[in-house]
């Protein structure tokens, strides 16, 4: 074999010199033709042998010198339009199948870089404070993390001196602690009981008012406690000190659900200081029992609904700190101790399932791993009949099973490095439905009208909570979606590729708009619905989504609609903050929000106005990314610093009252942010006095009807879930006479120092 003088054989240094451009092509050397060295050559184009340079030859199959021109090309050509007729396919059935909830296949993929910060997004946000705290907020934990930055600094108020000591030490006390004597200060505890017939009302109001988000203990076993530390026969009783601790418990979150005493009374914290000493008599760790689990879930509770002094984050520690002495205790399995009878068995089971049940939801809302997992759980649920049970069994297994077969599923699937597929979605979405089918429950109008004048205001809560958990757990697993089909396509997120995730989360949200409505108006139970801070952090969640989208979607046939779902939300937490100090927070939030809503029917004529119009949306994208869990670090108070020194937040801040004295009139209360600086843009007076006219078919053929009718046609839009056909929103069903815009309309039956909203909530019921 012929090799040149470096070695290599020559036909092979002869095909790297014409890849090179060195060297004439084969076609042209072997015809003679000039070569322009290129790759290929203009020679062997024009020839329509392009595919066989530089290296290759083409022998033609005619007749004597004629060329056929070679398929190849010719094929080539064709191939790359039947590839460009199917991605045109493709984007044109994804944009077809944005109404399904199967994501369609042909959606291009993602890149290195979007697939990191998607990943980056998942993990949630990290507060930080002036004096360097630093505090975790998993991705789901919107609500805590925006009331965390928005929230006015209150003060809490000095705790009574008698059992500051021992109170301070929770949980930390130990027997042998030099500072006090455990058995003095057991009898001191003892000393501090109430009145046997004031105890006796408390724990009555306990299982009327105060046991409805859940209970450690039955009635049972607290009769047994009162008459246990009653006794006047056998004083000092010798049982667990932690019993003492969960009667003060009760007595606590009595008094705090005792609707003629003003909320966050201090008659409610005294008990709970007391509840916490006796938990620091004996200690927690070294001897756990049933008893101290009981109390820690009390003390839980107490601190997710208990004022200014607590947060949700210390009722997330002290859970946590249950679950684990429960797994201590064993009972999340399926083995009891062989000297229990029948009572004592079904009455830990119900505990497991009860702690387990508040530390999954308050994992979701603050976005925390659980704890404890489904897959290592073998305790059945407790038998639903028995002596053990009562008349709010059968809500507690409908409770339970909501948790294990929604809620529970949804903290494992969204709570982890990486975001789920929207096949997992689909699932999810799919059982929560399911569910919701399955235990329906009255709508709360019907609830309301149905409901017994002699019934507990807790029964109304059972036949209600649930239904709306539902709610709620459907907009948070469509929230991530919801959020990039606004960045999609901000002035309609309908025609994006993720539309059946924003309609699914603003549908809800605008549902749960409408039910809280009710909620609130319901005779007394509007007032114990307003006292329970949960209860407001679902209606803020809601309130989110409909004030994003009415202030992004402002030019969308929806977006009207939404503005009004978001001055009701406004006008139910302006009613509730004088009963709840935390719905005073959300209340900023949800004034910038409606701001900016406004701002965008307005007419901005100047550029000073353009300016500030762009500083306030920057100020509410960065409101929706901490609120969808995308914003990785976030200074505390950052949002408040970003306002622009004229604006009057920071000093209405002030107009509000303390929790702890009797609320006053909330009407008195400033708007730290006007709802508008003119008059409302005509686009929305239009709008608004068509809906207060709905009319009837025969007349929606007028001119001036026609946006009436565009808005029903929207309204009778379904959307296929799976085989079933759900509509996007509700009809009205029947016209009202109402007056001119923005008067008073209706009557009030709502408590004292609840604030009934005004004219919005009116007009969105009609």
């Amino acid at each position: 074999m012929l090799k040149s003088g470096h070695g290599i054989p020559v036909s092979e240094a002869l095909s790297i010199k014409r890849a090179s451009g060195k060297a004439p092509c084969g076609e042209c050397k072997r015809l003679k033709l000039k070569c322009d060295k290129t790759i290929p050559c203009s020679s062997c184009v024009r020839r329509g042998c392009g595919d066989t340079c530089p290296n290759g030859i083409y022998l033609p199959t005619g007749r004597g010198n004629r060329v056929v021109p070679t398929e190849a090309s010719r094929l080539r050509r064709a191939l790359k339009e039947l590839e460009a007729r199917r991605n045109e396919l493709e984007t044109t059935v994804t944009r077809l199948n944005k109404y399904h909830l199967d994501v369609c296949p042909y959606l291009g993929k993602s890149q290195g870089n979007d697939k990191t910060d998607e990943l980056a997004d998942t993990l949630g946000a990290l507060s930080i404070t002036d004096s360097g705290h630093t505090q975790y907020y998993g991705p789901s934990a919107g609500t805590e993390a925006l009331l965390s930055l928005e929230s006015p600094p209150i003060k809490p108020p000095t705790p009574p001196p008698t059992f500051t000591s021992l109170t301070n030490s929770f949980p930390i006390g130990f027997r042998g602690t030099q500072s006090w004597d455990p058995d003095r200060a057991a009898l001191h505890l003892l000393a501090s009981l109430p009145p046997l017939q004031r105890a006796t009302h408390l724990i009555s109001l306990y299982f009327a008012n105060g046991c409805w988000s859940g209970t450690p203990i039955t009635r049972f076993e607290l009769d047994l406690l009162i008459s246990t530390f009653y006794d006047t026969t056998k004083f000092p009783p010798s049982c667990d000190v932690h019993l003492l601790a969960v009667l003060y418990g009760v007595f606590a979150l009595a008094a705090l659900v005792d609707l003629a005493l003003p909320p966050y009374s201090p008659e409610s914290e005294a008990y709970f200081d007391l509840c916490r000493a006796a938990l620091s008599v004996g200690s927690v760790f070294e001897c756990p029992s049933v008893a101290a689990v009981q109390a820690l879930a009390l003390v839980s509770i107490y601190h997710s609904h208990g004022g200014s002094r607590f947060s949700m984050e210390g009722a997330w520690s002290v859970i946590t700190l249950a679950s684990t002495l429960c797994k201590t205790l064993g009972l999340h399995t399926s083995r009891v101790p062989p000297n229990l009878n029948e009572n004592q068995i079904q009455g830990r089971r119900a505990l497991f399932w009860e702690i387990y049940t508040m530390e999954t939801l308050q994992s979701l809302c603050l976005g925390r791993p659980p704890g404890t997992y489904l897959s290592s759980i073998t305790c059945p649920f407790p038998a639903e009949e028995g002596e053990h049970t009562d008349d709010s069994s059968p809500y507690y297994q409908r409770r339970w099973r909501f948790v294990k077969q929604v809620a529970a599923p949804i903290l494992e699937t969204y709570l982890t490095a990486s975001p789920p597929p929207y096949s997992t979605i689909v699932k999810l979405d799919h059982q929560i439905r399911k569910f919701m089918s399955c235990s329906a429950q009255p709508t709360p109008a019907q609830t309301i009208t149905a409901l017994p004048a002699a019934d507990s205001p807790t029964a109304y809560m059972q036949r209600t909570a649930i239904q709306q958990a539902c709610m709620m757990m459907l907009v948070y697993i469509h929230t991530p979606a919801f959020v990039l089909a606004m960045r999609e396509n901000p002035d309609d997120p309908y025609y994006t590729s993720h539309a059946t995730s924003f309609l699914s989360a603003y549908r809800y949200a605008a549902e749960i708009v409408r039910a809280n409505i009710d909620h609130f108006r319901a005779r007394e139970q509007g007032e114990l619905w307003a006292r329970w801070w949960p209860n407001w952090g679902t209606l803020f969640n809601a309130a989110m989504v409909v004030g994003t989208v009415a202030a992004t979607c402002g030019k969308a046939a929806y977006g009207p609609q939404a503005l009004l779902e978001l001055f009701v939300a406004v006008e139910l937490f302006e009613g509730g903050a004088a009963v709840s100090y935390r719905a005073r927070g959300a209340l900023i939030i949800l004034y910038k929000l409606r701001a900016r809503a406004m701002a965008s029917y307005a007419k901005l004529p100047s550029s000073d106005t353009l300016n500030e119009a762009e500083v306030a949306d920057a100020e509410t994208d960065e409101t929706i990314a901490v609120f969808a869990g995308r914003t990785r670090i976030v200074a505390q108070r950052i949002l408040l610093s970003a306002s622009s020194p004229s604006s009057t937040t920071a000093s209405g801040l002030s107009t509000l009252p303390s929790p702890h004295p009797q609320p006053p009139n909330p009407t008195a209360y400033d708007d730290p942010m006007p709802m508008q600086s003119g008059p409302i843009p005509p686009i929305l007076v239009e709008y608004f006095q068509t809906a207060l006219s709905a009319p009837t078919t025969a007349d929606q053929n007028r001119p001036e009807c026609r946006g009436y009718s565009s808005m029903m046609e929207h309204w009778e839009s379904f959307v296929d879930f799976g085989g079933m056909s759900v509509p996007l929103f509700d009809v009205p069903s029947q016209t009202a006479a109402v007056g001119e815009l923005g008067a008073e309309m209706g009557s009030s039956n709502s408590p004292p120092g609840w604030s009934q909203p005004r004219q919005w909530v009116d007009l969105l019921e009609l």
